[in-house]
């Protein structure tokens, strides 16, 4: 989508903390300061990056705070932190929304939603979650799970985010698995498929794998 409308990334430098994005259209090099990453976690279900973006690069883009927050992730999750008042993020676009993934897993295709938000208070924010990060303790209450402020104050920057759109991917299967999945049935070995995804999505993989015969009766 992106070399779609014109912007290519180049590369990323991750000993200094940038990414450098290419204007195709004026051959111009923007580059990128990425101030913080949450990684993707499984409980999480998504992951936000929170970047600097260059004067001629935010005027592109429309202006505003320099500092914006872009977060990917399931619809599940992504969707309930969406700013209700933002005309792309109202109820209506969302049911569409919906609409359009539930297409997609039919499809068996892999669906991510994702948003963004300029964070005006930022230095605020930021003063806030580095205590939070250098306190042993805190840290200590994160890598265990517990309730703590780091996990808070990813929260709290992850909210009244603003709807850009979807993508969906097809999720190829390697060369021999539905043949050895048939061979394993045919020779009684029970097989299960754990996942995460919507019953229309889990049911054309495990089709497409051969887990689940032709033939099956789906409930």
């Amino acid at each position: 989508a992106a070399e779609y409308f014109g912007y290519a990334f180049v590369e990323r430098r991750p000993d200094v903390g940038e990414l450098v994005v290419l204007d195709k259209r004026t051959a111009e090099r923007h580059t990128v300061e990425i101030l913080e990453v949450f990684p993707y976690e499984s409980s999480r279900k998504r992951m936000s990056i929170i970047v600097r973006l260059p004067p001629r690069l935010l005027a592109q883009v429309g202006g505003g705070p320099d500092v914006r927050m872009y977060c990917k992730g399931a619809d599940s999750v992504v969707l309930e932190r969406l700013d209700p008042l933002d005309a792309l993020s109202s109820v209506e676009v969302c049911r569409k929304m919906e609409d359009l993934l539930y297409e997609w897993a039919e499809v068996a295709l892999r669906t991510l939603v994702w948003a963004q938000r300029s964070i005006p208070d930022y230095p605020e924010w930021h003063a806030r979650y580095r205590a939070a990060s250098e306190s042993p303790q805190e840290v200590a209450r994160f890598k265990a799970g517990e309730p703590n402020q780091i996990s808070a104050l990813q929260e709290e920057a992850e909210q009244g985010l603003q709807l850009q759109g979807a993508t969906a991917i097809e999720d190829k299967l390697q060369d021999g698995v539905p043949e050895i999945l048939a061979d394993l049935r045919t020779a009684g070995v029970k097989v299960w498929m754990l996942t995460g995804d919507k019953v229309g999505t889990a049911k054309n993989i495990a089709t497409a794998c051969n887990i689940l015969p032709h033939d099956a009766d789906t409930l």
